[in-house]
């Protein structure tokens, strides 16, 4: 395994190329500025990242994108603004404008430049924030209009485009295209696909959870495989981490959950937050931790509205309605699992409007409201039996046998 260079080194080079500079207006100008604004992203989130060296980082990418405009050198403006958004994506800000702005116009450059390997990058960077902001079929249009585009021009992106229209295709319940996908990919990888590079654990983590959630032949390796895999030291060990520690606390493996999340927890980057948060809310349910539900929530909650995230929020109105449930107060819990049957209803999310369903029948059930359950359940069923999870499977099982 490659090793990463000592933070002071790479900052020693950059400080002889800068020293070295003739005019500022160069080409060697607007990389070296770049190079500056991917700093957080490639290299001080090991370490830490000062508040204000983020800020000159994100300022060194804008200013290098002005300065690539100035030359017609669309290219250089793209790879500039890719590296100003890098140097802010560990906060996980996926909403905020001026994230939105920069992608917003790298995708104006994807429709004119003629250089497929920036093209591509451009929609799967945007495929990425869509995932996890919660516009999951955003995400997968623009993760299969980047696929489209890099095929037999850019290749090696190919993948990357498709790692996150797989993991959106799994927010939104579809799993057995999720499935057909991860095919393309394998194919695609080649023997590759036995040690991915790290940008693709997220797909090859939601594809171990489905093999897992329905009891698949091959989950064990897969699961094993994350486990191998998983780690902090950059997004694709947290991703394989926080799907790992999913499938362990669905399986009843609590402790060994816990300590994988903390493990993960301790790179210290957001980048991953909106999916390791939608974790944990599951978590916090399946061990009971009712006592920890409220300091999670306030946490999560001013992170989801610092971030402007779409998805998060409805986690968190779950989490709050079975807590409120399991604490006795029947209306309150039934009121926030609405909020987020409708909320997860309007990102098209169909596997979570389905089992918070089940969850809200359930609660209907234990109240004497059985015609209002019975409505819930039927709603729930058909999405249910499409994804095939054993455990809501099961969870619907009952609940028809209990409304007769």
């Amino acid at each position: 395994m490659r090793e990463s260079p000592p933070v002071e080194e790479v900052h020693r080079y950059l400080d002889i190329g800068f020293e070295h500079l003739d005019d500022e207006d160069a080409e060697g100008s607007v990389r070296l500025l770049t190079l500056r604004a991917f700093e957080p992203f490639g290299l001080t989130w090991r370490t830490g990242t000062d508040p204000e060296d983020r800020e000159r980082s994100f300022r060194s990418g804008i200013r290098a994108a002005e300065l690539a405009r100035g030359m017609g050198r669309s290219d250089l403006e793209s790879a500039a603004l890719d590296g100003a958004g890098s140097a802010i994506i560990d906060l996980g800000v996926y909403g905020q404008s001026r994230l939105l702005n920069l992608l917003e116009r790298r995708l104006a450059i994807a429709e004119v430049t003629e250089d497929p390997w920036e093209a591509s990058d451009i929609y799967a960077m945007c495929a990425w924030n869509r995932a996890m902001f919660g516009d999951y079929d955003e995400s997968v249009r623009l993760g299969f209009a980047g696929r489209d585009f890099a095929a037999g021009q850019a290749v090696g992106l190919v993948g990357h485009c498709l790692n996150w229209a797989g993991v959106s295709l799994f927010h939104l319940g579809e799993w057995d295209r999720l499935l057909e996908v991860f095919e393309e990919i394998k194919t695609l990888m080649g023997e590759r696909a036995e040690d991915p590079p790290y940008f693709m654990m997220v797909v090859f983590g939601a594809v171990a959870f489905v093999h897992d959630a329905r009891g698949m032949p091959g989950a064990s390796r897969l699961v094993d495989f994350l486990e191998r895999s998983r780690g902090r030291e950059h997004m694709g060990t947290m991703a394989a981490s926080y799907w790992l520690a999913w499938i362990l606390a669905r399986r009843g493996e609590h402790e060994q959950a816990k300590a994988v999340i903390q493990d993960a927890d301790a790179a210290g980057t957001k980048i991953l937050q909106p999916f390791r948060d939608a974790v944990m809310a599951d978590f916090l349910v399946v061990t009971e931790r009712w006592q920890d539900i409220s300091a999670f929530t306030n946490e999560s909650r001013a992170y989801a509205s610092d971030a402007q995230l779409r998805a998060l929020p409805l986690y968190l109105d779950r989490l709050e309605g079975r807590a409120s449930l399991a604490g006795g107060d029947v209306e309150t819990g039934l009121e926030s699992l609405e909020r987020a049957i409708s909320g997860f209803a309007g990102l098209g999310a169909t596997w979570e409007r389905a089992r918070t369903e089940l969850d809200k029948a359930d609660a209907l059930v234990r109240a004497g409201r059985t015609d209002d359950a019975a409505e819930l359940v039927q709603a729930a069923g058909s999405d249910i039996e499409r994804v095939g999870a054993l455990i809501e499977l099961e969870r619907l099982r009952s609940l028809r046998e209990q409304l007769g």
